[in-house]
């Protein structure tokens, strides 16, 4: 399943809107849409699934076209996309992080899913900050997240 990039385009705004993978298939899509964007664009990857070392090279590529010339926020962030921005700053840039998804697993029934953490509301300010605790959907008992809270929020502190 490789990328899909929906936009929704409003004056001088675009949200994109990304699902699927970023995979060896996703420069075709970035190369389509690289030329006639707004000033001012939200990217939502709250449809990234996964990335591959090759989705990655064609997104850094097709970013660093086009964040020098505009205002860029990230959105609903997947751990996925989370990750990387961890491991390669250039994956972000300057873009603002507004929302981001952790995994959360449940020790007492084993439920997975997933918390949403936006800014101004839950997100931390730091990644040193203590998170609240986040109740298990199955069974109300508390979850947990799937790694250290440090090192998934790290990018926070960059």
């Amino acid at each position: 399943m490789s990328i899909t990039i929906v936009i929704d385009r409003s004056n001088e705004i675009a949200r994109l809107t990304f699902s699927g993978s970023m995979d060896e298939y996703a420069e075709a899509e970035f190369t389509k849409i690289a030329n006639g964007l707004p000033s001012k664009l939200i990217f939502d990857f709250s449809g990234i699934v996964a990335l591959n070392s090759s989705g990655v090279n064609a997104w850094i590529t097709f970013y660093k076209e086009i964040y020098k010339s505009r205002s860029i926020v990230f959105e609903n962030c997947t751990p996925e996309v989370i990750m990387h921005i961890n491991m390669m700053p250039i994956f972000r840039g300057p873009a603002e992080i507004n929302s981001v998804y952790a995994n959360y697993e449940c020790l007492a029934c084993m439920h997975k899913q997933r918390q949403l953490f936006v800014r101004g509301q839950n997100l931390p300010a730091s990644s040193a900050e203590l998170l609240p605790p986040v109740n298990c959907q199955a069974c109300g008992q508390v979850s947990e997240m799937d790694q250290e809270p440090a090192d998934f929020f790290a990018w926070i502190n960059s």
